[in-house]
């Protein structure tokens, strides 16, 4: 007998989108499409940017205490402490692997499994998809247990989650491969077909994906808001989450060659030039596919964007966490 779903309207919206104001009624055009633009601003019952075409979503309410209604200072303060707290989750789990050479030699153990220890934080993000730390700590605050296990397979059996997610953690996994590999290679003196960098010459080329991320996520923040723009423009308005996906094209156009140069600089032993430029652009590629793939999930199930983020998050620590178990075994085998 089949277990009837709480009528809770947190479900409700997940499933329907229902749970909007008038307003948001206005806005929602189905499939996940919502009207983004307005030629006339008269007559409108919708608040608009101040550009006074641009319709806000989701509308902001009457009350002061609305963080839609927060100054842009507070806004981007808020943001930033956001982003610091990712930024040293992802450091903490990356910070360590230039030293995995270093720390085999001082414990008598491989660099491949020294490497397993980097792998616990997939734990913790897994306890908390799971909601153990809603369990201990937030009795009552949040929706019942029930409804929140819903909600996550709710998400997760609809029809774009599992293959986009599938699609970042394939691009992404590459992405800490190449770390492991680089600090392995790198450091391997040359009679053993290695580079004979010094650590500080590792530490130096690890500068190769910082400066990639962070052109490849101004330039895929610009890029994505260029598609949206576009093609709300050419549709009367009217914004659909697949207009983010274009940039998927665009990222692959930069990690497939990225790829591809990197792998055949390490397999030839080409100049060290070679696997900067050729990691710099995987990486570049996979920030620009990363913004799409973010934004079109969140686009398409606004009202489980919970979810959706814990998802994401763990695609991408998932594929991470498995790459350092096989990478160099394999490569130990086929060279």
């Amino acid at each position: 007998m089949a277990m009837k779903a709480p009528e809770s309207p947190q479900v409700k919206a997940l499933e329907s989108g229902s749970e909007s104001s008038p307003a948001d009624q206005n806005i929602e055009q189905g499939n996940a499409a919502v009207l983004l633009r307005v030629d006339n601003e008269k007559g409108v019952p919708l608040k608009l940017a101040r550009d006074g075409h641009t319709v806000l979503v989701p509308q902001p309410s009457e009350d002061p205490n609305d963080p839609l209604n927060w100054s842009w200072a507070k806004k981007h303060i808020i943001l930033f402490i956001l982003a610091l707290s990712a930024f040293c989750g992802d450091f903490g789990s990356g910070a360590g692997i230039p030293c995995i050479v270093l720390q085999g030699e001082e414990w008598g153990l491989s660099p491949n499994h020294v490497n397993y220890s980097g792998n616990l934080n997939v734990l913790m993000i897994l306890t908390r998809l799971l909601g153990i730390w809603q369990i201990q700590h937030h009795h009552g605050y949040f929706i019942s247990i029930f409804s929140a296990y819903y909600r996550v397979f709710a998400v997760v059996i609809k029809p774009v989650v599992l293959p986009t997610l599938f699609y970042y953690a394939l691009s992404f996994m590459w992405s800490v491969g190449i770390n492991i590999t680089s600090a392995l290679l790198l450091q391997t003196p040359p009679s053993e077909g290695g580079y004979g960098f010094t650590n500080n010459g590792v530490g130096y080329m690890y500068f190769t994906p910082v400066v990639a991320i962070t052109l490849g996520e101004i330039f895929g923040h610009y890029f994505n808001d260029f598609l949206a723009d576009r093609f709300v423009k050419r549709h009367g308005g009217i914004f659909k989450p697949e207009a983010r996906l274009p940039a998927c094209y665009l990222g692959a156009f930069f990690m497939i060659p990225g790829l591809i140069l990197l792998g055949q600089a390490l397999q030839k032993h080409l100049l060290w030039v070679g696997i900067m430029f050729g990691w710099g652009m995987f990486v570049f590629g996979v920030m620009i596919a990363s913004v799409a793939v973010t934004a079109f999930l969140l686009d398409c199930y606004q009202n489980g964007s919970g979810e959706v983020g814990g998802f994401i998050n763990l695609a991408r620590t998932l594929s991470g966490f498995t790459v350092g178990y096989f990478q160099q075994p394999w490569g130990l085998k086929d060279g």
